[in-house]
């Protein structure tokens, strides 16, 4: 009955976009790219289906009907967030994240200069390594985006690395400026390439 109906209309409406899509010159280049057409007609689909998911709870005012438009709301938003993450980075992503990293590759060749003279300046190589690496990191920021990179960090599987490299780049940082320490600086410096 109603379920049959909702998936008619959702195939009817996604099946009408795609149609719309596929009409289009598909040699025109646009600026976003080919993510745009293709994000624009999942979420042009996604928003028929949660439209008519809160019809569908709306009509029948049993709560079974509001449970399961609630349901369907949340996988669609699921859904959506997923197939942005899944979309290539556009050419802006991509270039921040080039120029970033080859800062941070920059910062890092300087730092080796700084190796035989640590125990001499360690604050000039702890400096300088540790923006080499933040920079590293914080590129994969910029391909990605910040909560990207931060849900990756976070990652059950991934937490004790990123507490490690968190506390490696403290550490050398305070190996360098507050003890003066060659040992604890160059210490830090290597938990800090590992993790």
């Amino acid at each position: 009955g109603t379920r049959s109906y909702v998936v008619a209309m959702v195939r009817k409406d996604w099946l009408g976009t795609l149609n719309f899509y596929q009409a289009e010159d598909p040699d025109a280049e646009q600026e976003s790219g080919e993510t745009d057409g293709l994000l624009g007609w999942a979420s042009k689909g996604l928003q028929s289906a949660q439209g008519h998911a809160a019809v569908l709870g709306m009509s029948d005012l049993s709560v079974t009907g509001k449970a399961m438009a609630g349901l369907a709301s949340a996988r669609i938003l699921k859904a959506k967030e997923s197939m942005q993450e899944m979309a290539p980075p556009s050419r802006e992503q991509f270039t921040m994240f080039a120029v970033c990293l080859l800062i941070g590759v920059g910062f890092l060749a300087l730092s080796t200069l700084f190796l035989p003279m640590v125990m001499i300046f360690p604050q000039k190589f702890a400096a300088l390594f540790t923006l080499g690496s933040i920079c590293v990191i914080s590129s994969f920021g910029f391909l990605r985006g910040p909560k990207w990179l931060w849900k990756q960090m976070v990652a059950k599987h991934r937490l004790p690395v990123s507490i490690g490299y968190v506390f490696s780049m403290v550490g050398t940082v305070y190996g360098s400026m507050y003890a003066r320490s060659y040992l604890i600086t160059v210490s830090f410096s290597a938990a800090q390439l590992v993790a």
